[in-house]
């Protein structure tokens, strides 16, 4: 009796579907573990939200009771994310892997697991279910999915063009002497699928050993624009501002005044951006 009972419970759980088979067994609507998590995110088609926390960390217990234990996020983590809670003390190899400096953290990666955004601190729900919301948006749960669109007619791709980095300004005189000077083509070079132009051979040198120490950040988007709307909206040499030594720049003067009063908001969230995903590039 008892191995046929067993055997019934083995049958039934092999045809449930996937949200159950990831349900996590200790709190609902979390995963057990980051594996896990990332096997469910591929399977179902969802970004995976990672919740780094600590016992001892008071603002991860006070997120946990007023934001990760709502309605609303409960419903996000059923029916558009893989959401997963990490002990900081119990794996810092992850805490290594994806730069964890600070709790709580929330990372959101894609169902592949690339990084799409890293955030420090506590966060309020309104801002923390937006975020999430916006990312949601990029994604089709494959249970939601229909049958695939008919083909298109072919239409031949432009070729590709690398936008022109701070206005043809020089990063390295701007960067070491704070001076506008113009760069000379003949001292260009490709970073990260922009280009900049140095004033001298001298200058190019420099700039080609570290190139992160002259480039502004985001890849010149508006920081502001970026944490509010989750669009690389490009800014302008005309708005910039210098944070803790890196260089950033502004759609607006607006963007660039709540950036000096509110610095840390804005630059705690990690974006990975790809210079496809600019939305204003102005190329020369």
């Amino acid at each position: 009796m008892r191995i046929g009972l067993l055997f019934t419970i083995i049958v039934l759980t092999g045809f449930l579907g996937a949200e159950e088979r990831f349900a996590s067994a200790t709190e609902p609507g979390w995963v057990d573990d980051f594996r896990q998590a990332q096997a469910a995110g591929r399977e179902l088609n969802r970004p995976i939200l990672v919740h780094f926390h600590a016992s001892w960390c008071g603002p991860c217990r006070r997120m946990d009771r007023e934001v990760l234990r709502s309605g609303e996020l409960a419903r996000e983590l059923k029916t558009r994310f893989v959401g997963v809670k990490v002990d900081a003390d119990r794996h810092p190899e992850l805490l290594k892997q994806y730069g964890i400096r600070s709790l709580p953290a929330d990372l959101l990666l894609s169902p592949e697991g690339q990084v799409i955004s890293l955030d420090f601190g506590y966060q309020p729900k309104s801002l923390y279910l937006a975020r999430m919301d916006r990312v949601a948006a990029k994604f089709v749960s494959k249970s939601n999915e229909s049958k695939p669109p008919a083909k298109l007619p072919q239409i031949a791709a432009k070729p590709k063009v690398s936008p022109l980095g701070l206005d043809g300004y020089c990063p390295v005189s701007l960067s070491n002497w704070r001076e506008w000077r113009r760069g000379q083509e003949q001292f260009q070079v490709e970073h990260q699928g922009v280009i900049y132009r140095c004033a001298s051979a001298a200058e190019q040198k420099t700039f080609e050993s570290d190139p992160e120490r002259f480039v502004p950040q985001l890849l010149g988007c508006d920081p502001v624009i970026l944490y509010r709307t989750d669009r690389a909206i490009t800014g302008t040499t005309k708005f910039g501002a210098y944070f803790d030594g890196a260089l950033y720049l502004f759609k607006t003067e607006e963007t660039r005044n709540e950036f000096k009063q509110h610095p840390i908001r804005y630059t705690r969230t990690r974006h990975v951006l790809r210079v496809d995903q600019l939305e204003t590039t102005v190329t020369r």
